[in-house]
């Protein structure tokens, strides 16, 4: 490319990084500002809200079926879907409806906590807006063609920051300001950009992955492999009789297989044939969440299947890991710094093309 058709391309790319930058810019600050508030909501939730997340360890624990059979005669008009159960011994357990209707239990006295409608709250409703703008039906496509966008973004602002010369690289990096505070927010807003365009970029993939219903199939279909087995519940195959199993028996089951979990995520059956689906989620060094699944006739207790974590292929991995990765939680505390401050530098990236 000559200089000039590579100045004129150059400037071409410059304005449409501009314009759209600005035509999408007041969405992609909302998720970075509701991206920043996901990254550590757990700890602020529990901050917030200790009466409902903390509880005086004892020595001795309620059965898990008296305290969901207490619950469901509490709260006879909910249908509970999912119970939540951490290792950490001052954390209560958690029962939750399919439209996340939450119920807080103290696991050594059964004593009800207090119940919630986790949309209702102020991280439902910031989860809500990061997920589709609360607008019901085509939000979630907003949201995930502005993480295209984004990307393109990206892209196009890599390109342009990118110096022709090798010997101009040194100069990119200088903490040597300009003059004028346009080119000290130009020069801001392109090293910040770079910097911090390696985890944006995952960031917006991970967003356009979750919210495209294509996005998974693709992947399966671009890595040649079958969906993975959890995709496919096994059902119960024991006979119906007066007695099934426990909430206690699945649990202790699954605990014998997968031990030292760091939470088990239950799944109750909500159909006459359906399983105990049990996910006890591990810490390891590359993942704050390995996942494996067990899972358990609803009538005789029977393992119907276990799928490990570690026979998993990456195609399988890879749609279970799509939030850790966009939430910044996949190895800890590390990358839900990085994630809170790539989200806190995308609001200053707004801001600062707007005066561009």
């Amino acid at each position: 490319m000559t200089a000039e058709l590579y100045k004129i391309f150059r400037n071409s790319l410059k304005n449409i990084h501009l314009y759209i930058g600005l035509v999408f810019g007041p969405i992609v600050l909302t998720l970075g500002i509701t991206g920043a508030i996901l990254a550590f909501e757990k700890e602020i939730d529990y901050k917030l809200n200790s009466s409902l997340w903390t509880v005086s360890p004892q020595e001795t624990r309620v059965s898990l079926q008296s305290i969901l059979e207490s619950i469901q005669t509490k709260f006879h008009s909910q249908r509970f879907l999912r119970v939540e159960i951490q290792s950490n011994i001052v954390r209560p357990i958690v029962f939750s409806t399919s439209d996340d209707f939450q119920v807080f239990a103290d696991p050594y006295s059964g004593a009800i906590l207090g119940s919630r409608k986790y949309l209702n709250t102020f991280f439902g409703v910031n989860r809500e807006i990061h997920r589709s703008l609360f607008l019901e039906g085509i939000g979630k496509q907003i949201v995930s063609v502005t993480s295209l966008v984004v990307i393109g973004l990206i892209l196009s602002g890599l390109f342009l920051w990118w110096p022709r010369k090798k010997q101009s690289f040194r100069n990119k990096f200088s903490l040597k300001m300009p003059a004028s505070w346009k080119g000290i927010n130009f020069k801001v807003h392109s090293l910040l950009g770079f910097m911090a365009s390696f985890y944006l970029f995952i960031l917006a993939f991970t967003g356009v992955a979750s919210g495209f219903n294509f996005a998974e199939k693709g992947i399966f279909g671009f890595s040649d492999s079958v969906l993975p087995a959890w995709k496919n519940h096994p059902f119960s195959r024991g006979t119906s009789t007066s007695r099934q199993t426990t909430l206690d028996e699945a649990f202790n089951t699954a605990s014998k297989i997968i031990p030292n979990a760091d939470w088990t995520d239950i799944i109750l059956p909500q159909t006459h044939n359906s399983s105990f689906e049990i996910n006890r989620a591990v810490t390891t060094l590359f993942s704050q969440q390995s996942e494996n699944f067990i899972y358990i006739d609803k009538f005789d207790g029977a393992i119907l299947r276990i799928d490990y974590a570690i026979d998993r292929p990456f195609s399988a991995e890879l749609p279970i890991i799509l939030t850790p990765l966009h939430e910044g939680t996949i190895w800890g505390l590390s990358t839900r710094v990085y994630a809170f401050l790539c989200s806190v530098a995308l609001m200053f990236l707004v801001l600062g093309g707007i005066f561009l």
